[in-house]
């Protein structure tokens, strides 16, 4: 499989209807003794386009309807993995924290995060 061509085609797809946004990571590193410091990285990338959208659900009764919750499409290429990292997503004067992000990784390699915002 050509897994750069798929995640081209996943950027491409979520481009047409998407908002641009800053994600911005943050990877701590270690921790200075003598100095009391913890070093960390941080990295943005501009514009990318996601998707938002609100999931339907099925409450208690089994009535199906939109969650009130928000979830964010979100293409992997050129990002890092960002189900193991922490991040928040910008579009503005709006920022999100995810609290959970999955990514779809047919054969190992992530094509598209998913994550639910708060």
């Amino acid at each position: 499989m050509d897994w750069n061509r798929i995640k081209g085609n996943v950027k491409k797809q979520l481009g047409k209807n998407g908002i641009s946004v800053s994600v911005v990571t943050e990877i701590t590193g270690s921790y200075n003794v003598t100095a009391d410091t913890v070093t960390s990285t941080i990295a943005t990338y501009d514009d990318i386009k996601v998707v938002l959208k609100n999931p339907t659900m099925q409450d208690d009764s089994g009535v199906f309807g939109k969650s009130d919750r928000l979830q964010m499409l979100i293409p992997s290429s050129g990002l890092p993995t960002l189900d193991e990292i922490s991040y928040k997503v910008i579009s503005g004067t709006t920022i999100w924290f995810p609290s959970k992000t999955i990514s779809i990784k047919p054969g190992g390699i992530p094509v598209l995060y998913i994550a639910d915002l708060r």
